[in-house]
């Protein structure tokens, strides 16, 4: 099988353009030329050495790039070699922070997903969604963690004739020193995409209180993943269940993709320390109904008989 390459190419007259047609793209000083990923030393120039089942390629931006990864999915995937969903990290660091590759990787026991690397401008990754997304045909669900999930949601707001679904992990509803909600996006959203929370409970960026208020408003229908003891960066106290709790939900995710109920809305992830394992509730109706289910109350009220009123005697 041949590898996977972007299909976007330079504008054409580019001097990048001509380095690449005469096989001399190497030369590029990647340090300066690829976009994010500057903190925490998470950061991809786009030369890694292929893992096993990862491909990583440029996207050309302008005069710089985008790192894409690609994450196949197992053999028997029903979407083959094509993403199913694009994702992006956080303001800090790249996709190579092991809160965005762990969740990839469970995603992709299920199914392919794409990863881009972008900087801490939540505007300018925006734009490098639309351009993944414009070079990633096909694909209807994107999604993020942290800003990278604001971001998903504002382009699938932008492009709601191809979006169908958003995963958002650890969206901040509000920045780490407090001040104003940003449920704004999140109210925009129109009603046709189906919206997945992943969310930490222990999440002061994104307190659950807050966040239901919030689903209660949307006009789009929402499901939530909730870790206990989870915080903004889905770490846990006891750092043995965290790769493997990341990478639950991931795969949840991709399940939560492929087919959902709307009735059950609501599912609990934690971790055992005893057993060292990954608990996974099922999923249960939650306190937040869903559009469907809230328009189906609202008009059985209004079939229900009124009581009659009682007749008022005139004053002699």
């Amino acid at each position: 099988m041949a590898p996977w390459r972007s299909k976007r190419k330079h504008d054409d007259g580019a001097e990048q353009q001509k380095n690449t047609e005469e096989g001399e793209d190497d030369s590029v000083d990647l340090s300066k030329s690829v976009l994010g990923g500057m903190k925490g030393g998470w950061r991809l120039n786009g030369d890694e050495d292929k893992d096993q089942g990862i491909e990583t390629s440029k996207l050309p931006f302008g005069e710089k790039f985008i790192i894409c990864q690609r994450y196949k999915g197992p053999p028997d995937s029903q979407a083959g070699n094509d993403p199913t969903l694009i994702f992006t990290h956080g303001a800090g660091g790249g996709i190579a922070n092991p809160a965005t590759t762990e969740f990839a990787k469970g995603y992709a026991s299920e199914s392919p997903v794409l990863c881009f690397q972008g900087t801490m401008n939540l505007q300018n990754r925006v734009k490098c969604f639309k351009t993944v997304l414009e070079d990633s045909q096909g694909v209807t669900a994107l999604g993020g963690r942290s800003m990278g999930a604001r971001a998903a949601t504002i382009t699938a707001t932008e492009h709601a004739d191809i979006i169908q679904c958003l995963v958002l992990v650890s969206f901040p509803l509000t920045s780490e020193r407090g001040g104003d909600s940003r449920e704004d996006i999140l109210l925009n959203i129109p009603e046709h995409i189906n919206v997945l929370f992943v969310i930490g409970d222990g999440d002061k960026m994104c307190h659950l209180g807050n966040l239901r208020r919030v689903r209660q408003r949307m006009k789009a229908t929402s499901w939530s993943v909730v870790v206990e003891g989870a915080d903004h960066s889905m770490s846990l106290k006891d750092k043995r269940g965290v790769s493997a709790m990341r990478a639950k939900t991931g795969q949840i995710a991709a399940q939560w993709r492929s087919q959902r109920d709307d009735n059950n809305n609501e599912a609990i992830v934690s971790w055992n320390g005893e057993t060292s394992e990954v608990e996974v509730s099922d999923w249960r109706r939650g306190p937040i109904q869903s559009r469907a289910s809230r328009g189906a109350s609202d008009k059985d009220g209004q079939d229900e008989p009124q009581p009659p009123r009682k007749r008022q005697r005139k004053k002699p």
